[in-house]
């Protein structure tokens, strides 16, 4: 079932020049969706039209309806730059206001706090936590109400790469509980670990979507493959045009070593913004 639909988006901030473009989008319930592209490609607006920030007539749904009201924020989470945390407050304090507002058992927040890694620092004051660990809060704070979609606007941007890891396997586990995530990023390779589906955002323009294998496949145009022989000797076949010759090399010798090489999502952004769309 589809959680979100953009259906022939157009959205302006000044009526004159349209942000995001004819944009068509569907995202099922329980999956991992990826939007990738440069700075102001529209990423964020996005966001904000699906969280009820930016209003679009018809043509945002979210669980089948416009995004707006109690019942609409009760069941979504998100995770923005723009959305501070009270320094002077520790990290289960911040997380007791939120489950004052959500009308959420207290119990719940060192659960919360031991599933992001936080639960020995949970009478920390956020003022003298790192950035990983304030990035750690923060989506502690946006699933603490258990939400049905978490929106994830550049999650791990300016993070080490060794947190940022830990930080994806975090999203893993929350959408194993089936909530279904949607993220920015200008990370590839972080899309590429933990996602299911991408988007990738041009100038406003959505030039491709759909889930991660069945576009990489449709880009694999010219998969080539490694081959080492017994005698060390290294070779290249493109699997499409040099079939014969590489099954010839296989049999003709007793020991070898093969190493695909397979498209990345980094590979079609560039390719993508080479072939003339509108990037910004």
């Amino acid at each position: 079932m589809a959680v979100i639909e953009l259906n022939n988006l157009n959205f302006s901030y000044d009526n004159k020049n349209n942000i995001l473009k004819n944009i068509d989008l569907k995202i099922e319930e329980g999956e991992i969706f990826g939007l990738i592209g440069p700075s102001g490609a529209g990423k964020t607006t996005i966001i904000k039209l699906l969280t009820g920030q930016l209003y679009s007539k018809d043509n945002v749904k979210v669980f089948n309806d416009i995004p707006k009201g109690k019942l609409f924020y009760e069941q979504i989470g998100f995770v923005m730059d723009s959305i501070g945390l009270y320094e002077r407050l520790t990290c289960y304090e911040n997380l007791k206001i939120m489950s004052m507002i959500h009308n959420v058992n207290v119990l719940n927040i060192m659960e919360k706090l031991e599933m992001v890694g936080l639960k020995d620092d949970a009478n920390k004051a956020v003022y003298k936590l790192s950035s990983g660990m304030r990035q750690r809060l923060l989506i502690a704070r946006g699933i603490l109400h258990s939400p049905r979609i978490l929106f994830l606007d550049e999650p791990t941007r300016g993070l080490d790469p060794a947190t940022a890891k830990d930080i994806q396997e975090i999203f893993l586990k929350i959408k194993d509980e089936g909530t279904t995530i949607f993220l920015t990023s200008h990370n590839m390779q972080e899309v590429e670990n933990i996602c299911d589906s991408v988007g990738f955002l041009f100038n406003g323009e959505l030039v491709e979507c759909g889930k991660i294998n069945a576009i990489k496949e449709k880009y694999e145009m010219n998969k080539r493959v490694s081959f080492i022989d017994d005698e060390g000797v290294k070779s290249e076949y493109d699997i499409k045009k040099d079939k014969k010759e590489l099954i010839d090399a296989i049999k003709s010798n007793n020991s070898f070593y093969i190493n695909s090489e397979t498209v990345s999502l980094e590979d079609i952004f560039i390719k993508l913004k080479r072939s003339g769309v509108n990037a910004s």
